[in-house]
């Protein structure tokens, strides 16, 4: 990799810099277990992925429409309420509020995204690229990157073209210059190749590559991408 042409580098967050899966599910259970103190008969059936799925209808409900991540979590939980039978708008803004905090407290950093980032900073600019509303600064990484897309913020997300193109914009340097890094091959990996960066997929899994999955190459670890960008200390 030439990487003396390489001025840029954007990072996905959920699934790449932090877990997301883990802290959420956590921050779920919590949830759920408020529930069924408040309503053990009812919230007995209940369980996490209950209440992704009616995260998950929340989503698909309001699609198209102007919608945080914050206001969809609420949505989802007012789901969850509908299904036990119970309508309290009140409750369900107090258990997105308590979710959040949980979330946010309790954020895991992969093990590996620090050390990378500091080496990373000394000879690149670094962006955030997000769909999420794990923003940076509430994460404890603001100060490792010089700018952050937040999905939400904008009313475009991955893998929309137009995303890509406020990175660009943001990153002030030529797409070519650019390389994105991300765990989704659909939306990190394919939009940020059509834009014209560069892009790397992380496959942190070790999940099975399809044929043609269009990343420069395919890394199992932030640590390995200081040596693959040909510095030391990676």
């Amino acid at each position: 990799m030439p990487s003396h042409r390489i001025k840029v580098l954007t990072f996905d967050a959920d699934g790449t810099i932090w877990d997301f899966q883990t802290t959420m599910r956590e921050a779920l259970a919590a949830s759920l277990a408020e529930l069924r103190a408040a309503f053990s008969d009812e919230a007995a059936g209940l369980d996490v992925d209950d209440l992704l799925s009616h995260r998950q209808e929340a989503e698909v409900a309001f699609r198209g429409q102007a919608m945080t991540m914050e206001g969809l979590r609420f949505a989802g939980f007012m789901r969850t309420l509908d299904a036990i039978g119970v309508r309290d708008e009140a409750l369900a803004r107090k258990l997105t509020s308590e979710y959040l905090e949980r979330r946010f407290a309790n954020a895991r950093i992969f093990d590996d995204a620090i050390p990378a980032l500091d080496l990373l900073k000394e000879h690149f600019r670094l962006g955030l690229l997000t769909n999420g509303n794990s923003f940076p600064d509430r994460q404890g990484v603001g100060e490792r990157f010089d700018f952050s897309v937040v999905a939400q913020d904008h009313g475009v997300w991955k893998p929309d073209g137009a995303f890509y193109d406020l990175a660009i914009e943001q990153s002030g340097h030529e797409p070519a210059e650019i390389m994105h890094i991300g765990d989704s091959l659909a939306n990190d990996v394919r939009p940020a190749r059509r834009a014209g960066m560069q892009a790397l997929w992380l496959n942190r899994t070790g999940a099975e590559p399809p044929a043609v999955h269009q990343a420069v190459a395919t890394l199992y670890s932030l640590q390995e991408l200081p040596a693959f960008l040909g510095l030391t200390g990676g």
